[in-house]
């Protein structure tokens, strides 16, 4: 079941490629605008590079939250799902992981291009590329468990970024740290360390919550 599930996701996300080029547009036009906006010192880009480049991220993946579930509750797949018991934390798990894999792999591709444009170090693009495979299920499961809450109320894009924003800040500092770190020369294993004991508390916790938003979303 699993295994249909996660080729369903698969080939609805492949059928809408606008909810993946609309995301990785938006990061790439404003990762470019700064350095134009602010100034072209490399010593001012390569300060605030690792900040950018991640306030990018995480307004791009927002904007690929809100039809995480919508298209599944609009034609009562959902119900379905809920009528029929099916355990909604497997359908979490699923869609946050073809989520990852779709938007991942292009912004790991797209990185060292925007890092080289902040002058970054090698050392410190690995860091971002190895803090960005570890922060983005964090990111997409804290996404999913918004997109859940705002699920059944009209135009809740803005209310899901309220939403998101203050629970991103832990990740935000501690993936920009490690990037921070990495271009000095310095040790970025604790700050990767954190990421990941992030990723595992939120596997543990956000699965069971979105499944009672959505069951309660199809229920109201």
């Amino acid at each position: 079941m699993l295994k249909h599930l996660f080729y369903r996701e698969w080939l609805l996300l492949l059928r809408s490629p606008a909810q993946l080029f609309q995301p990785l547009l938006f990061f790439v036009v404003i990762v470019s605008l700064f350095p134009l906006a602010i100034s072209p010192d490399p010593r001012i880009l390569m300060q605030i590079g690792p900040g950018i480049i991640w306030m990018g991220i995480l307004f791009a993946l927002i904007l690929s939250f809100s039809p995480l579930f919508a298209e599944d509750y609009q034609d009562g797949s959902l119900e379905q799902l809920v009528i029929n018991c099916y355990p909604l934390s497997a359908l979490v798990l699923v869609k946050v992981l073809v989520h990852s894999l779709m938007l991942g792999l292009p912004l790991m591709l797209l990185l060292p291009l925007m890092a080289f444009a902040y002058d970054l170090s090698t050392q410190a693009i690995v860091s971002l590329i190895m803090s960005l495979a570890l922060a983005l299920p964090s990111l997409c499961l804290v996404g999913a468990l918004g997109a859940s809450v705002v699920l059944a109320l009209r135009n809740g894009t803005l209310l899901l970024a309220l939403i998101l924003l203050p629970l991103y800040v832990p990740i935000l500092i501690f993936a920009s740290a490690a990037v921070v770190h990495a271009q000095a020369n310095q040790s970025a294993a604790a700050e990767l360390a954190l990421l990941g004991a992030l990723l595992v508390l939120f596997l543990v916790l956000i699965p069971p919550a979105t499944s009672y938003c959505l069951r309660t979303a199809v229920e109201s």
